[in-house]
């Protein structure tokens, strides 16, 4: 076990306790002081004992509005932001900006790799995620009554279907797991000098990537166990699948134990560890991820991309031999804890 010379103290603030990233961010060890929060309880009794008791402060861009920002303005200890992929679904140029512009202390914002050089006058932009500090479940094979387990929150709509060129290079890039973000920067043509039209492309492509998951796992449901579990039953779900509805808590983790394989894509980033991915690993589960370079460690069995014979060959490759891949989840497991250790956390924060 790591020992600190110190114990920190953390407060995270969430919008709601059914949140997948609260349970992410309870990944990090049990040596940190660690207390959760809801936003809605902010108020200026509770940034006096912020100030008073606790070393850091965490927020979720997502969860965070305009109308907390004076709260925020008065928390003197050193706070965060954990603004992972910003320009994609809900944050704009303009928020950021504002986000980055009106606190006369800025916050550190945490955010992708591939985000750090766009600042816009930001104090500090780190790259970070949670530590890995767990110990693997063993994976008891009998208890598998799941071959494959596919979780997202919402099924992305179809847009922008008569934008030319939007259509065409999401298409040309659905394979594309690199810098998305730079790529369409430098495209003058689509994007058109306008950073904010990003989380159209990044949609499409989400959009895109998704619908051929589906289409494959209805194929596929003939012959294997499959489970979904998102917000709302798809009306084109094979019937042979079965529906669970999104639960963030102890029903979701036990769904995760069933199953042998679970779809772990990436939010189109090249850092940020998708909670999936560690809840899969902590509990037994083993990851099928795209090809990021984050994951360049993982087993290119373990790794798919978005044709015509990779996605299937790869799944029943792995539950042909199930028992050979269960011990590649030690091994990543152990490597992710040497890439995200507890040491390298605090040197961020500070």
């Amino acid at each position: 076990m790591i020992m600190l010379a110190k114990k920190y103290k953390i407060i995270f603030f969430f919008k709601s306790y059914k949140s997948l990233n609260l349970n992410y961010w309870k990944a990090l060890p049990k040596n940190l002081i660690i207390k959760f929060d809801l936003l809605k309880n902010l108020n200026q009794q509770k940034v006096f004992k912020i100030n008073k008791n606790y070393d850091y402060c965490f927020f979720r861009e997502d969860d965070f509005n305009n109308k907390y920002f004076n709260f925020l303005e008065k928390i003197n200890i050193k706070k965060f932001i954990v603004l992972e992929r910003p320009f994609t679904t809900n944050t704009s140029l303009k928020n950021f900006k504002f986000m980055y512009s009106n606190f006369t202390d800025p916050p550190t914002y945490l955010c992708d790799k591939m985000f750090i050089s766009d600042n816009n006058g930001a104090k500090k932009t780190i790259a970070t995620h949670p530590v890995i500090f767990f110990k693997p479940l063993e994976i008891n094979i009998k208890k598998k009554d799941i071959d494959i387990l596919y979780i997202f929150t919402n099924r992305q709509k179809e847009r922008y279907k008569n934008n030319i060129l939007i259509n065409f290079y999401a298409k040309k890039n659905i394979n594309n797991f690199g810098n998305l973000f730079e790529g369409y920067k430098k495209n003058i043509a689509l994007s058109r000098n306008k950073i904010d039209n990003y989380s159209n492309y990044y949609l499409k492509i989400k959009y895109l990537r998704q619908n051929y998951i589906i289409q494959k796992l209805n194929l596929l449901s003939n012959n294997l166990r499959i489970a979904f579990v998102t917000h709302e039953k798809l009306p084109d779900l094979s019937k042979n699948i079965k529906f669970f509805k999104a639960n963030y808590g102890e029903k979701l983790f036990k769904l995760v134990k069933r199953s042998k394989i679970n779809i772990c894509t990436n939010p189109m980033a090249l850092s940020c560890l998708n909670e999936r991915l560690v809840f899969s690993l902590k509990y037994g589960s083993i990851p099928l991820v795209e090809p990021y370079k984050q994951f360049y460690f993982f087993n290119n069995d373990l790794k798919f991309r978005y044709n015509d014979t990779s996605f299937e060959n790869k799944i029943y490759k792995i539950l042909k031999n199930y028992k050979y891949y269960t011990l590649e989840n030690k091994k990543i497991v152990s490597k992710l804890q040497i890439r995200n250790s507890l040491k390298k956390f605090i040197k961020n924060l500070k």
